[in-house]
């Protein structure tokens, strides 16, 4: 039994010395994979990416998804499968935006930064304004739009404190404080 009992001692000091060797064996294969990787990277990048890109348009495609990225002068827009730009970022006349179009090619959501300030709009599948916030030298509004993209409700704040306005139609019908 004596006999057995150090076998077993011996196998598992044998299994211990192996795990240990298995871990460093491990652990230096990471380590010569990493400097090999960075090697190519390297290599690759100094081959391929000679620093400045200069062209009138880059396109890069992903073979899997059909997915597009375009950048140009007029800006850079991502473009789905379906071949509908997504999300584009262009810097206007105005200044820079950032939009984003529904699956049919709608905007839906915009950010810009014009000459007076920033602005966010939110539009409904019509291209309509619904939700219109924009900050001005003097001012901070949001407005609340109907279908048609006409003001149904506005909260503004200025150096004369909140106001409130509300239309129908068209037709102020609320406005606090009131200015009359």
């Amino acid at each position: 039994m004596e006999d057995l009992e150090k076998r077993i001692e011996k196998i598992e000091e044998r299994n211990k010395l192996l795990e240990k060797r298995y871990r460093t064996s491990q652990s230096v294969l990471f380590i010569v994979m990493i400097l090999a990787l960075w090697s190519v990277i390297h290599q690759a990048k100094q081959s391929i990416w000679p620093g400045t890109l200069e062209a009138p348009r880059v396109v890069i495609e992903d073979p899997d998804s059909d997915a597009t990225v375009e950048l140009d002068a007029q800006g850079l827009v991502f473009w789905d499968p379906q071949g509908v730009a997504r999300l584009t970022l262009s810097n206007e006349e105005s200044g820079p935006r950032l939009g984003f179009r529904d699956e049919k090619g709608k905007w839906r959501l915009l950010l810009e930064h014009g000459s007076d300030g920033p602005s966010l709009s939110m539009l409904d599948e019509n291209e309509k304004w619904r939700v219109h916030m924009y900050q001005d030298p003097e001012c901070c509004r949001l407005f609340f739009c109907d279908a048609k993209g006409k003001p149904g409700c506005a909260l503004a704040l200025d150096s004369n404190g909140p106001e409130l306005n509300m239309w129908k139609e068209g037709q102020l019908v609320f406005e606090a404080p009131s200015k009359e």
